[in-house]
């Protein structure tokens, strides 16, 4: 999915349709500002998504229908592609008893066919097939394997002393156009992000970013979500509210530069701050907006100590926060020589822990000075001299739940010796002494 405005959707549009070939590409509008932005002739009330998706799958998942939606319509399609050919699975009888649905019969062979739409069976049962006005044969809604799940929502009903079977739907396909309040970016973005102790000039509604998130992984709670352009952060806290309403455990990843805005940068650099100086990367746009609004909207409070004020539209308070964790990141360029020395070790460590499973807060800094480091609450070990293996296995015994170990060593023998110590119910993995590469190309190995 890709946010983007009128100025370069359809280069967009265009691009994509050069690089995902025969793929289905969908824009969604979205009224983001029922104000409007004055141009010369329109005022400009709404931005794009733009769904890319793998040519007929079926992989956005349906949106829960508003209370006040119309919910109920016929079982049976009508219209176009609503024929009995073009669904054969789709036509079976459906049995109704004392005003309800009670069962369903099976798809019948090729050459039968039923001479009313519904039959007295007696005893107050019917039964029902997918015939229009005319008697001719179409079909129902779901496939005879997949009508069992949507039971509870069919019922019967006479109209014309005619049988006919209706379902309540309280769910729906998205629309292409989404309109309401919850996707003002006035009101459920730039001024949410004051409560959170940010500002942020152009951030979108938590509420658009909550339905887009929906939309792509409302089917697969465990997701991971990659946001390569983070802003304000908006992806991630939208993922942690979804998580939160349904239960999920999506992960999201965010990746940001640090950026100072062009006004600020000129200002900082006739004070004499420069890029790397503290003053002048704490005005950038990961440690001044991202960082801090990821912060507030998990713990619930502001930088200060004071809690969030106002509420989610559920009715979440924003001072509860919510149960994830987030870890920061800052990606360098390191000297190879230094790495090859092995004088680089804290800075790569943060890999050790995310290949580990990152099962707990991330330690901050190793202290290798027995020749290995046990690192339990996170289920991993280090070992940095061969010579320490089996001081090692002896913490191992009085350590609960370690289950990665990794090894440093350019030996295959001695790599291989250590493992058969280890033994089998340990994953091990093997960091060279140029242990860079092993992070570039390394993957991991159990013996």
């Amino acid at each position: 999915m890709i946010s983007v405005d009128e100025n370069e959707h359809a280069h967009l549009v265009c691009l994509l349709e050069q690089i995902f070939r025969g793929w289905d590409i969908t824009s969604v509008t979205i009224v983001h500002n029922p104000r409007g932005i004055q141009g010369d002739n329109f005022s400009v009330t709404n931005d794009f998504a733009v769904f890319v998706t793998p040519p007929g799958a079926k992989v956005i998942a349906l949106r829960q229908l508003a209370d006040d939606a119309p919910r109920e319509t016929r079982f049976r399609v009508w219209g176009d592609q609503s024929d009995r050919s073009q669904g054969r699975k789709c036509f079976y009888p459906i049995y109704v008893q004392d005003d309800r649905v009670v069962g369903f019969g099976d798809v019948p062979p090729a050459d039968f066919h039923p001479p009313h739409a519904f039959q007295d069976l007696g005893d107050g049962k019917y039964e029902v097939w997918p015939l229009d006005n005319a008697g001719a044969e179409k079909k129902w809604r779901n496939e005879r394997k997949t009508v069992e799940s949507v039971l509870h929502l069919l019922r019967p009903e006479w109209s014309k002393e005619k049988l006919q079977i209706r379902i309540d739907k309280d769910t729906a396909a998205h629309k292409t156009v989404w309109t309401g309040a919850r996707y003002d970016a006035g009101s459920h973005g730039k001024r949410l992000l004051t409560t959170l102790g940010v500002a942020f000039d152009y951030p979108k509604s938590l509420y658009t970013m909550r339905d887009i998130l929906f939309a792509c992984t409302g089917d697969r709670k465990d997701a991971v979500i990659l946001d390569y352009f983070a802003g304000s952060g908006t992806t991630l806290h939208a993922a942690c509210l979804l998580n939160a309403e349904d239960g999920g455990a999506r992960r999201c990843v965010l990746i940001t530069n640090n950026e100072v805005a062009a006004k600020s940068a000129m200002t900082l650099r006739k004070q004499g701050q420069h890029p790397g100086d503290d003053a002048y990367e704490a005005q950038g746009i990961s440690e001044s907006v991202t960082m801090p609004r990821c912060r507030a909207a998990i713990t619930g409070v502001l930088p200060d100590g004071k809690p969030l004020a106002g509420d989610y539209e559920s009715g979440r308070p924003r001072h509860s926060g919510f149960v994830e964790n987030c870890e920061f990141f800052r990606l360098d360029y390191l000297n190879p020589d230094k790495v090859e020395l092995g004088r680089s070790f804290d800075a790569l460590h943060p890999l050790l822990w995310l290949r580990a499973g990152a099962r707990s807060a991330r330690p901050k800094k190793l202290n290798s000075r027995k020749g290995f480091v046990v690192v339990e609450d996170a289920g991993y070990a280090v070992v940095f001299d061969e010579a320490a293996i089996r001081e090692l296995i002896a913490a191992l015994n009085a350590a609960d739940g370690v289950d990665h170990v990794f090894l440093r060593t350019d030996s295959e023998d001695a790599y291989a010796e250590m493992c058969e110590l280890l033994g089998r119910v340990i994953t091990t993995e093997r960091l060279y002494g140029d242990y860079l590469n092993e992070f570039r190309h390394g993957v991991p190995t159990t013996p």
